[in-house]
């Protein structure tokens, strides 16, 4: 196994060092380099950027409205057909005019339970559900009592119709990026492709040219026929996978809708952030079944017993581990176990 992996790193790097031998449009035309093309929505407005926003050339631009933001028409659609998706790595920019930032401090809290403690909070600082958003956030660092992070949260209703929209023209964004922060995308979303390694074809083609370099006794037609039929075979290779791509942004969209139809987790989140009061704080959730546990901080956990009990999603509300005070003085840690109804969705 060590032989193989030595063999495929030599042929990554020598393929890399022929491929630079080839002119910057034959690379860009199998599917080797791809110029960046940047659609950003700004309010109303979608304009499609060749080569990036700052120093790109505008190559399709129209309006949407509320009522159908995926609505790009025939002419933008016109538009980016005369490009080859193949030669393109698409992003989908949503403008800050779509937008929600909000800086937020919270409890101490570990990289791996961000994206699950920020899920639960989306709802008290923003206007919308959990899962009627895309987010993305960064860490700002802290202190011992707190963590401050910054998230950009962006309603799916408009972006959704965009992606789609895209896709059925034939360029699905490889990935979808919030606001001004082009360092961070949308987890999960995307049709991704494999980078950093060259293809077979790509391979050849540059062996190919080298060939033509140093043996004068081969017939420039027959390097040309080769060479066209490498291009097709690349050509054809990518439309397989940009229709790959196309099956996986639908599935991925099908998986969303029967999230939002059969909630589990979300359900559980909505009703805690109804029963408990502010100035709750929860570190830890976790939910295996119908048994969910709890760990946070709060004035007064005995309080919060008889909300919970009150709600009609849980049976069962018991103490975990004994409560402590919280050495700053600032109340009570607590511990939960609940059980879930089993008429809860």
């Amino acid at each position: 196994m060590t032989t193989i992996r030595l063999i495929s790193s030599f042929l990554d790097w020598w393929g890399t060092e022929l491929s630079g031998l080839l002119p910057a449009g034959l690379r860009r035309a199998v599917g080797l380099e791809r110029r960046p093309l940047v659609v950003r929505l700004e309010g109303r407005t979608v304009e499609a950027h060749l080569g990036g926003i700052d120093a790109g050339t505008i190559v399709a631009a129209t309006e949407v409205t509320p009522e159908d933001w995926g609505d790009l028409g025939a002419n933008f659609a016109r538009a980016l057909r005369g490009l080859d998706p193949v030669t393109v790595d698409t992003t989908l920019r949503i403008g800050a005019t779509q937008v929600v930032r909000r800086h937020l401090r919270l409890p101490p809290t570990p990289d791996r339970d961000l994206p699950g403690l920020l899920s639960f909070e989306i709802e008290r600082h923003t206007p919308f559900k959990p899962e009627e958003v895309y987010f993305t956030f960064s860490r700002h660092g802290g202190d011992v009592d707190a963590t401050s992070v910054s998230i950009n949260v962006a309603p799916r209703r408009v972006v959704d119709p965009l992606i789609d929209s895209l896709t059925r023209i034939g360029f699905a964004p490889a990935r979808v990026v919030l606001g001004d922060d082009d360092r961070r995308a949308v987890g999960g979303i995307g049709a991704h492709r494999r980078r950093g390694r060259l293809s077979v074809v790509g391979g050849t083609l540059a062996i190919l040219l080298v060939a033509a370099i140093v043996s004068p006794l081969l017939r420039l037609e027959s390097i040309a026929g080769d060479l066209a039929t490498a291009i097709g075979a690349t050509k054809a290779g990518n439309e397989t996978r940009n229709d790959a791509a196309v099956k996986g942004v639908a599935a991925a969209r099908f998986l969303d809708n029967y999230a939002r139809e059969h909630p589990s987790s979300l359900a559980v989140l909505n009703e805690l952030a109804v029963r408990l009061p502010d100035g709750t704080w929860l570190v830890q959730f976790n939910q295996s079944g119908r048994a969910v546990t709890l760990e946070g901080q709060a004035e007064s956990s005995a309080d919060l017993v008889p909300r919970l009990e009150e709600s009609p999603l849980f049976t069962k509300v018991d103490y975990d581990a004994p409560v402590t005070k919280e050495g700053t003085g600032r109340g009570e840690r607590f511990a939960f176990s609940l059980e879930i109804a089993e008429d809860a969705p």
